[in-house]
C-alpha cells in the first residue's frame, strides 16, 4: 500500500493540537430519534472515550466499547466469515445503537459485508446504525478518533500524517452490504466525507425475538455544513 506523509495540522479553537471539531447532523438526526424513555444499549466500534462515557451515562445509556480500530490499526483483522473474531460478543445481545465511525473505509467489501450482517444480528428491529465514508482520493491510513461535544458536534481527533487510497463506498455499495438495514438519511460534509444513519428493519429472525419499535422516515443525502 502506498503510503504519503501529509502536513501536520495546527491548533484549533478546540485548543489540542490538530483537533478539529465539526457539526454532525446525522448524529444529531439519530440523537433526535433515540428513545430516552427506555435505557438504550449503545455500541461503539471506537476507542474508549472518556467524553463518549459521560455523554452516554448522561443519557442513561448502557455502553459497550469494542474498539475495533485497534484491531485495524495493528492489521490483524480477521478475514471474510470471522465477523464473530472482531466482535466477540454473545449473540443474545442486542443493541439499539451502533457507531461504527469511519470504521467501514478500512474493511474490504468482503469484509464489510461480513461485519454488518453479524452487526445485523446484534441489533434490535428499530436500532441506529451510524457510518462515515471518505469521498477523497486519499484517506488517512488508519482510522480516525472521534469524541462526543454533545448531540450534533464531534471533536475529530489529529488523523494520521499518512494517507491510503480511498475506498469510496457509495450508498448503493453499503446499502448491499448492510442487508437488513434500511437508509434513514444522509449528509454529504464539506470535508469529503459523508455520514450516514441506517435503521434495522424487522425480518422472520427478529420478529420472532423483539417486539417492533417506534421507525423513522426515509432521507435523501443533504449537504450540511461541517
Amino acid at each position: 500500500m502506498f503510503l504519503r506523509k501529509t502536513r501536520p495540522h495546527r491548533p484549533t479553537k478546540s485548543g489540542e493540537e490538530g483537533a478539529t471539531e465539526r457539526k454532525s447532523p446525522a448524529l444529531q438526526a439519530l440523537f433526535e430519534q433515540m428513545d430516552d424513555g427506555n435505557r438504550q444499549r449503545v455500541l461503539d466500534l471506537g476507542p474508549a472515550s472518556g467524553e463518549n462515557v459521560a455523554f452516554f451515562a448522561d443519557r442513561a445509556c448502557t455502553l459497550h466499547v469494542e474498539d475495533l480500530y485497534t484491531t485495524l490499526r495493528d492489521r490483524i483483522a480477521a478475514g471474510p466469515g470471522r465477523a464473530e473474531e472482531l466482535l466477540p460478543i454473545p449473540e443474545e445481545t442486542r443493541f439499539d445503537v451502533v457507531l461504527t465511525w469511519d470504521l467501514f473505509n478500512y474493511v474490504d467489501a468482503e469484509e464489510l459485508a461480513d461485519l454488518a450482517s453479524r452487526l445485523a444480528r446484534l441489533c434490535r428491529p428499530g436500532a441506529l446504525l451510524y457510518a462515515m465514508i471518505g469521498y477523497l482520493a486519499e484517506i488517512p491510513d488508519r482510522p480516525t478518533r472521534y469524541r462526543l461535544i454533545n448531540s450534533s458536534t464531534l471533536l475529530y481527533d489529529p488523523p494520521s500524517t499518512l494517507t491510503s487510497a480511498s475506498k469510496r463506498y457509495s450508498t448503493r455499495d453499503l446499502s448491499q452490504a448492510l442487508r437488513g438495514f434500511r437508509l434513514a438519511t444522509s449528509f454529504l460534509l464539506r470535508n469529503g466525507y459523508q455520514e450516514f444513519l441506517f435503521i434495522r428493519e424487522e425480518d422472520s429472525e427478529t420478529q420472532a425475538e423483539e417486539e417492533g419499535t417506534d421507525s423513522i422516515h426515509d432521507g435523501t443525502s443533504t449537504p450540511a455544513s461541517p
